[in-house]
């Protein structure tokens, strides 16, 4: 996966981010669970806490790698997630095109969703001054946000 560059704005760090939701509905109701496809990369924790927090505010429960180990094979551990995941969310942020070490990985993950994702349920987030090129562009509309003004695409 390439992703091409427009204007680039510096990388805002900020605290560890919890992307795990603490409570379970209970009464038989079906939690519906995403994967969060991102860098994990310290400058995209705002991002993607922000992401995760909107997310767990409607009732979905987020499932971010970054934050859990598991002692098996990386590419086995994500496709099972993957698989137990009712919707897949890519978040493609600016460091990944300053760093270039997330871009592969990012690549695997959305090529994975296509084939495991049940009913094909995505969402792709794209940092202005990102492009995505590949199936990112493909799978389902880019929303590009401001990481500056996160605010403008919803409220916490």
């Amino acid at each position: 996966m390439k992703f091409e560059e427009d204007e680039v704005q510096e990388p805002v760090t900020d605290e560890s981010v919890n992307c795990k939701s603490s409570e379970r509905p209970k009464d038989g109701i079906k939690v519906v669970r995403a994967f969060i496809s991102a860098s994990f990369d310290l400058s995209a924790d705002r991002v993607v806490g922000w992401l995760c927090d909107m997310a767990q505010g409607i009732g979905i429960d987020t499932v971010w790698l970054k934050e859990e180990y598991e002692a098996r094979p990386t590419r086995e551990k994500i496709i099972g997630h993957i698989k137990d995941c009712d919707a897949f969310v890519q978040v493609i942020t600016t460091d990944v095109k300053k760093s270039g070490k997330e871009a592969g990985w990012l690549g695997n993950e959305i090529a994975w969703a296509c084939t495991s994702t049940p009913g094909n349920h995505m969402a792709v987030f794209v940092e202005e001054g990102m492009k995505a090129s590949g199936l990112a562009r493909e799978v389902a509309d880019n929303l590009t946000f401001d990481r500056q003004h996160l605010e403008i695409v919803g409220q916490k």
